[in-house]
């Protein structure tokens, strides 16, 4: 104490904001900076039970609190007008103390630029599943890679509740075994099988936490993808220098370094493995003779670390290290004597070595590599750090939390990129007297939804005690109290008190006291204080704020008839599906589909006007060749009222551009004439094919129109460019450089057998040139702007099986990297020689290299700022979303959503597949198949819209990753019937 005896005790105790400083001063005194014993540790487990479902109510505050942020941020989203500075203050109100510093944070993580991080170890996080469903989780995945952990503590005065949410940045965080696996192991094993690197995977965390488990679904893909002879080594390191044989009995095995401190295993077995089966034979005997002892945390708790290290011919090594639990010595009681606690102190000095070794690795010291016998096995994994992933295991029990803050900082400080800048953590506060009513839970209602019961324990506490001799009738609540004044409530008290007396039921109002108006006035207000201490949730905000219809998305989506032979289709129209669906719906199921007939109401047809049943070959045309996209009150449509041009071929030749009003009134842009004008002479045929973006720029409307042409430079073998059309004007508009079209061939083009080569080009040899030679095929394009401001475009091409991104020619030169691939999707085939008969190898670009190759076509292109999508980890990053036709033995066309990640070749130390790989990426099939043409956009989270393109019964259906078999489903109804081409679902109308 400070000797102020101006202050009662009462003050001192009381948590009020006068005291700040005080208590401030109390917790420096208690902090003690690290040196935390076992006394710690069993105080907050004694929190943990006893206050988990206040900690619950926190969290459930803290994720309200932070959707509401993220929904802010959403296009069309009522909350975009609303400042950040106005919801800040609505949660302090409606959640309570700190809410406004959560909604401050998000706001800041949301907004943030997040800048590449540089190369170097790549860390990741795995919550175990929780062991107890009635105990809240205290550590949760937050968007695709970040991790939030809720750290509950009492105040000094037990009077407060204070839950600090540590926030950390990650590469991805998990709670599965799936895409552990696919995020994390895979790309190792690309490096090591498929690249011929050097590879390694770190196991980090408390005991318990599912290393182990994890070691092992590693194996088990290794051993799935097993291809040619290796050799295993697996060794057990445990103390400052023991290490131990785990194929030879633990026989002891010698470090010894040579002149070139390369380390070399003396006495240590290497066996042969030849054959999957040799190789799982040789992993699983090691296994089984790793060393383990009972301690608090695990009944086979392991307190070494296991390396296996997976040799091959050429010398490069794939090593993953199951590393001892990091729990600090007061985590393991049970382990009392000398030796075991000399064991934990060595466990943790080689962790503590290992995450000295990385930080030096990227801030580019010296590496204190030989701190440990762990860093001197790991010592190559130090100057390649970009082939290591870390896997930081978690546990979402509130009796860990201390452990997997621990675990998670420590893991964050190994990689470059991921220190203090990357981590954040807000505190929020609960009255502990919110569980202190005994057999009711005044927290859980407002008082006015108590029950007879709850309001009983309240009058037993509620201001000190003051009203515990007031014994209320039976069924008497809260809710009875309230509904009456001062007044009336002093009169009840007298009634009833002469009527209990007059039945001799032995119950009154008021023992003890008289039966006054005082009495009732202060029962009165002290629930009204109580009623005004609730607090809301932000559900109810939510209600009061936004009109229910906010919450829900609701869309017209047109099934525009594609026509590849304007005399095969008749009067083709345009029909239009009711979509309304929740803005966070993650099951197909929930998305309500509905076509608009004949008939179509009122809401409706205020909606459409005239472009319900909008006949398509009124001014000439079979149908849309092959797309339509709308622009405000305009439909623009491409269609075909000539001839194909002799050689064009394709089947997907438009020469007309026509825009619908609302009324049905068309107007018709000639793009022949203006493309004869924008390409000259030069070449022998041009016109505008299958798709195309359009957007407004200054309040004009301008469409990017997919070109295909005959290149005479390449035996007139047909290629593509993009061609800018400013509508109004009907004239074609010059790139920044001065071009009249970007052609895909010449900026992006290269004649070469090298594969390497065609990583950053487009491969220009495709077996023959000529005139029947299709070396471009596109049919997809999309403008648009990332998140940092980028403009770029997105294309497809068809029988390249691949999409990519570039920057957008018309607003950056070549100089400004235009010309430049900067990400690429799919499995773009690979020729190796001229003509020479050889099958195409493949690329995998944003895939697994063993995966399936992509067959058919890749069509259409949809960006998403901020998705959804949990699954493949996508949450939260910015995605393109495509349509595939086919995957080789698949049944079902697919969607694949990508998450832009770009990587300019400037960026790249070595040109291979890899450039583009490491992107998180999730899929869903389709129940057809598509010959052709086809698209997809998402709706939420793993849910897609899909057009089902050619040759597949013409169709709209809703799928999602969980491959659900109530998807939605819904026939094209015009006069061809299912014979109907449908090219994708972007024709659209989003109801405000």
């Amino acid at each position: 104490m400070t000797g102020d005896t101006t202050v009662s005790l009462a003050d001192y105790l009381a948590d009020a904001p006068r005291n700040a400083a005080r208590r401030a001063a109390q917790e420096a005194d208690w902090d003690l900076k690290g040196a935390e014993d076992a006394r710690q540790l069993l105080y907050e487990r004694e929190v943990a039970w006893k206050y988990g479902a206040l900690t619950a109510r926190a969290i459930n505050a803290y994720w309200r609190v932070d959707t509401l942020l993220r929904g802010q941020a959403q296009a069309g989203s009522p909350l975009a007008a609303v400042p950040t500075c106005l919801l800040a203050a609505v949660a302090a109100w409606a959640e309570g103390s700190g809410a406004d510093a959560v909604a401050a944070e998000a706001a800041r993580r949301r907004d943030a630029f997040q800048a590449p991080r540089a190369r170097g170890v790549r860390v990741f996080a795995r919550i175990r599943p929780a062991y107890d469903a009635s105990r809240p989780e205290v550590v949760e995945r937050a968007e695709a890679s970040g991790v939030v952990l809720h750290d509950a503590r009492l105040s000094r005065s037990n009077r407060t509740l204070r839950v600090r949410h540590h926030y950390f940045e990650t590469d991805g965080v998990f709670a599965g075994a799936a895409p552990v696996v696919a995020a994390v192991v895979d790309p190792l094993l690309d490096r090591f099988l498929v690249r011929k690197r050097d590879a390694a995977l770190l196991l980090f965390g408390q005991t318990g936490t599912g290393k182990t488990h994890t070691l092992r679904e590693a194996l088990d893909r290794l051993v799935d993808r097993h291809a040619g002879p290796v050799e295993v080594r697996f060794l057990e390191l445990s103390g400052k220098k023991d290490c131990r044989d785990l194929l030879n009995d633990g026989a002891p095995v010698k470090l010894l370094s040579d002149a070139d401190e390369k380390i070399h295993f003396v006495g240590a077995t290497v066996r042969a493995a030849t054959t999957a089966a040799e190789l799982r034979g040789a992993l699983e005997a090691g296994l089984r003779l790793r060393a383990s002892e009972e301690t608090e945390r695990n009944a086979a708790s392991s307190r070494s670390h296991a390396v296996v290290q997976v040799l091959a011919p050429d010398g490069r090594a794939l090593t993953l290290v199951d590393l001892a639990g990091s729990e600090r010595k007061w985590e393991t009681m049970g382990m009392r004597s000398r030796a075991q606690n000399r064991e934990s102190a060595d466990i943790n000095l080689s962790l503590m070595a290992l995450k000295d070794c990385f930080r030096a690795t990227h801030d580019g010291g010296r590496v204190p590599y030989r701190s440990s016998s762990l860093t001197r096995v790991l010592r190559t994994c130090f100057f390649d750090a970009e082939a290591v992933h870390l896997v930081a295991t978690l546990s979402p029990s509130a009796d860990d939390l201390i452990h997997s803050v621990y675990s998670v900082a420590t893991a964050c400080l190994m990689a470059p990129g991921l220190g203090d800048a990357t981590r954040s953590t807000v505190a929020t506060e609960r009255p502990a007297a919110e569980l202190s009513a005994g057999t009711g839970d005044p927290a859980l209602e407002h008082p006015a939804r108590w029950s007879a019961d709850t309001t009983r324990a309240w009058l037993l506490t509620a201001e000190r005690g003051k009203f515990n001799h007031v014994v209320l009738p039976a069924g008497t609540t809260a809710g009875d109290l309230l509904s009456v004044d001062a007044a009336g409530l002093g009169a009840l008290f007298a009634g009833q008190g002469r009527a209990a007396r007059d039945g001799h039921e032995g119950a009154m109002w008021v023992v003890g006291a008289d039966t006054d108006a005082a009495l009732a006035r202060e029962i009165t207000n002290a629930l009204k204080r109580e009623a005004c201490k609730w607090r809301l949730d932000m559900r109810l905000v939510l209600a009061a704020l936004l009109p229910a219809a906010a919450l829900a998305v609701e869309e017209y989506v047109a099934m525009v008839p594609a026509a590849a032979d304007v005399s095969a289709t008749s009067k083709p129209t345009v029909e239009w599906l009711h979509l309304t669906y929740p803005a966070d719906v993650s099951r197909a199921g929930d998305v309500t589909m509905e076509l608009v007939n004949a008939s179509a109401n009122d809401a409706a047809r205020a909606v459409l006007g005239n472009w319900s049943h909008l006949d398509l070959s009124i001014g000439g045309g079979g149908g849309a060749m092959l797309s339509a996209k709308t622009l405000g009150d305009q439909m623009f449509v491409l269609v075909e009222v000539k001839d194909v041009p002799e050689g064009a071929g394709g089947g997907c030749c438009a020469d007309t551009l026509r825009v619908y009003e609302k009324d049905a009134s068309a107007k018709d842009l000639d793009l022949d004439a203006l493309l004869a004008e924008t390409f000259g002479a030069s070449v022998a045929w041009v016109h505008a094919t299958h798709t195309f973006d359009a957007f407004l720029e200054e309040n004009k409307a301008v469409v990017l129109l997919q070109v295909q042409y005959s290149d005479a430079d390449i035996g007139g073998a047909k290629v593509n460019a993009i061609v800018k059309v400013d509508v109004a004007a009907g004239t074609a508009v010059d790139t920044k450089d001065g071009d009249a079209y970007w052609s895909i061939e010449s900026k992006l083009g290269a004649e070469t057998y090298d594969y390497n080569s065609t990583v950053y080009k487009m491969q220009y040899v495709n077996e023959s040139f000529g005139a029947d030679s299709e070396e471009w095929h596109g049919n997809g394009i999309l403008k648009f702007d990332d998140a940092a401001g980028t403009t770029l475009l997105a294309l497809t091409h068809r029988f390249y099986e691949e999409a990519f991104v570039v920057k957008d020619p018309w607003t950056y030169g070549a100089a400004d990297g235009a010309d430049a691939i900067l990400q690429r999707f799919g499995t773009s085939p690979f020729a190796s020689g001229d003509d020479n008969g050889d099958a195409p190898t493949y690329h995998h670009f944003g895939l697994p290299a063993h995966a399936r190759e992509w067959t058919g076509g890749v069509h259409n292109v949809w960006y998403t700022a901020s998705s959804k999508t949990t699954s493949g980890g996508l949450r939260g990053k910015e995605s393109i979303t495509m349509f595939i036709n086919s995957i080789d033995g698949r049944a079902g066309s697919f969607v694949f959503e990508f998450e832009l990640k770009l990587a300019p070749q400037e960026n790249a130390t070595a040109v291979s597949d890899a450039v583009f790989g490491g992107v998180a990426f999730a899929y869903a099939e389709c129940h057809f198949k598509a010959q052709a043409m086809g698209g997809a956009r998402v709706l939420g989270d793993g849910v897609y819209l899909v057009a089902s393109g050619g040759g597949s019964g013409a169709v709209f259906q809703v799928i999602d990753t969980a491959n659900s078999t109530n998807s939605k489903m819904v026939t094209y109804p015009g006069d061809s019937g299912s014979d109907t081409n449908l090219y994708d679902p972007y024709t659209r109308i989003v109801v405000d």
